[in-house]
């Protein structure tokens, strides 16, 4: 650990089979030095990549706290918050207990076969100190697995130990625990390592035949770039489960959830494998290429960008041409694919209501608490964003007479701004867009950002949109794969 201001957490799931999990934060003040006034503890209350308030911190309870491992006073100043009085302290510990019994990939789930905690909705972070490199102490059984993207402390300790170099990326690290299945491969030189849980639910030449094509899929999407890789390990976490379908990326490592019969059949295996490729790019597309109002990350509330077409939509629409692209699926597979989310999006009254930037401003409010009005009223930045990003890229192709295409697009934001990081600003990619294509573009950004011009009273035919959505529905659901 660096000079100054170390901070150490120890997890615990003695209590897994009760859905609990024990958390202890140390904090220290530093090599002869002492603390000159109060901490504050904070949890994060939304998941970067998820665009919803869902208040981490409703889950914890039990607090209590030691000053030099003296009885002292944690006081709750806000809802996700904590105050300590360290003056003249060397150390302070501060212990809570979390329930977790929600499987999703941005929920925390503990049970007595394993154990998955991400990291927003189960540790804290001293304000003001988030960049403080922190440690993380897994008390888990011996002979259980431990899969996270973190590299393990060195020297090695007693219990399992690993380092994060400040809080966003101990946020963007989640722990599976337990008794999974492993399969590790290299893509281009780099290590890369698959992940199932449960263990049970797949079989050998299932892990090899995901690890396969997953390797494909890695390498057409670096092809799309620079031709490597942005990262020097990577993890992928794949759990099995009937409880629904997801996805969430980060720097090094993404989380899937999917249903244990994605293996059965080739539909929902192409799924599956689109979920893959999906995430993986997010790697590139979020993660490096970044807007500016996600940079940096504000945990303590909402985020707002009106750019989440391009970095969830495009993303949708590169997912399945990386498919295509690694030959995991036939030109009429691809193009079946295409015309489903086509006629979803045509079915969806939203469309004529909520544009894309719009769509992508009140995620926090709209994408992810929907109702029965939702499909009248809003659209999905996913969908709309993927079919938008498909006649983008033929339009494109057209007006520079094939010299230029989306890819071009992809390279150039990648080139000019994913390799430092460079956050890309809020009206920006209008202009970055027509520089890398050499095309003028206005009327369509004009045309995909304002406000459709349609009456809210206007409603679909009930026949024609309960039609389209039955016999021409993708098997992608509507809901986000957050």
């Amino acid at each position: 650990m660096s000079a100054g201001l170390c901070i150490e957490h120890r997890v615990g799931l003695a209590d897994a089979r009760a859905h609990m999990v024990d958390v202890e934060t140390t904090v220290f003040a530093g090599s002869d030095t002492r603390f000159d006034g109060s901490l504050v503890l904070f949890m994060a209350v939304w998941a970067p990549g998820s665009y919803l308030v869902r208040e981490f911190a409703r889950h914890v309870e039990g607090v209590g706290c030691t000053r030099d491992d003296a009885p002292h006073i944690a006081t709750k100043v806000r809802k996700n918050a904590w105050t300590i009085d360290a003056r003249d302290a060397r150390k302070i510990t501060f212990r809570y207990r979390l329930y977790a019994n929600e499987l999703t990939v941005r929920t925390n789930h503990v049970d007595g076969s394993h154990a998955f905690l991400y990291g927003a909705a189960t540790f804290v972070a001293v304000e003001g100190h988030e960049a403080v490199e922190t440690l993380v102490t897994i008390d888990a059984p011996d002979g259980v697995r431990i899969a996270t993207a973190l590299p393990e402390a060195l020297p090695k300790r007693a219990r399992p130990t690993f380092v994060a170099r400040g809080f966003d990326e101990l946020v963007d690290s989640p722990f599976e625990i337990g008794q999974h299945r492993e399969r590790t491969f290299d893509v281009l030189g780099v290590p890369h390592k698959l992940v199932i849980c449960p263990g049970g639910a797949a079989k050998d030449d299932d892990l090899e035949r995901i690890a396969t094509h997953t390797r494909a899929m890695v390498e057409a999407e670096a092809r799309l770039f620079d031709g490597t890789l942005p990262y020097d390990r990577y993890l992928v976490q794949l759990h099995l489960s009937p409880r629904g379908r997801g996805g969430l990326e980060h720097r090094a490592c993404c989380t899937l959830l999917a249903n244990p019969h994605a293996l059965d059949t080739r539909d929902a295996y192409l799924d599956l494998l689109s979920l893959i490729a999906h995430e993986v790019l997010h790697a590139w597309n979020v993660k490096r290429i970044r807007p500016a109002a996600l940079t940096p990350y504000r945990y303590d509330g909402e985020s707002y960008t009106r750019t989440l077409w391009w970095f969830e939509g495009a993303t949708s629409y590169f997912d399945w041409r990386v498919l295509r692209r690694a030959n995991l699926c036939t030109p009429a597979e691809y193009i079946t694919h295409l015309e489903g989310e086509i006629a979803h999006l045509d079915g969806t009254h939203g469309r004529l209501v909520q544009s894309l930037e719009e769509a992508s401003f009140d995620a926090w409010i709209k994408l992810y608490r929907p109702d029965e009005n939702s499909s009248n009223s809003s659209v999905s930045y996913y969908r709309k964003g993927e079919v938008v990003c498909a006649l983008l890229d033929l339009e494109i192709r057209a007006r520079s007479m094939g010299r230029a295409s989306l890819d071009t697009v992809l390279r150039y934001l990648w080139d000019h701004f994913g390799k430092d990081e460079t956050p890309i600003e809020e009206g920006a990619l209008q202009g970055i867009f027509e520089r890398a294509t050499g095309t003028a573009l206005g009327d369509l950004f004009d045309s995909g950002s304002a406000r459709p011009a349609s009456s809210p009273m206007a409603r679909p035919s009930p026949t024609r949109g309960s039609r389209l959505n039955a016999t021409r529905a993708p098997k992608r659901p509507a809901a986000p794969s957050r």
